[in-house]
């Protein structure tokens, strides 16, 4: 096969052989670009889009770190929730009542303050749970939002809830 294409490429006029030349120079050029530069250049795009998403991480990690040191080096912690943070108390009591898959945010709003969001919420266990962080907790709701779902007994929630320094 090897002798039939080089009788028929030495067949050919010298200009068409370098047509010929340059078509299969061309071909083989293509065919390293498409199955060696382009995917190792998505690669490096690829790792370069991870690079930037892990650099933006680390730095609200970083934040929310100096965040927290800042909030237990203030020591406003009172001894309704003996020593356990609102935060804490609030996720803690949340899923002990059954809420913790209904849960969807739970955010600080302010030093003494946070902010709740509960979506398809059993209605009657946020109604218990809220008498349980009055009752035992000394946290009271400042403000509360309940819409119905289509889901008969379920509600989805927001919250903001408070204790006293």
């Amino acid at each position: 096969m090897l002798d039939s294409f080089k009788d028929w490429f030495e067949s050919l006029e010298q200009r068409e052989r370098w047509m010929v030349s340059l078509a299969g120079t061309l071909v083989a050029l293509s065919f390293l670009y498409l199955v060696i530069v382009e995917p190792y250049l998505d690669y490096r795009s690829d790792l370069n889009r991870q690079v930037e998403h892990r650099t933006e991480l680390l730095a609200w990690m970083e934040g929310a770190r100096n965040e927290i040191k800042a909030l237990e080096a203030s020591g406003r912690q009172t001894s309704a929730g003996g020593g356990q943070s609102l935060f804490g108390i609030v996720d803690r009591t949340s899923k002990a009542a059954e809420l913790g898959r209904a849960v969807r945010q739970i955010t600080p709003d302010g030093d003494n303050s946070v902010r709740v969001r509960m979506d398809a919420a059993r209605f009657d266990h946020t109604l218990q749970w809220i008498e349980i962080l009055e009752g035992e907790h000394g946290i009271t709701v400042t403000r509360a939002t309940f819409d119905r779902t289509d889901q008969s007994g379920r509600v989805n929630v927001s919250l903001t809830l408070e204790r006293d320094s």
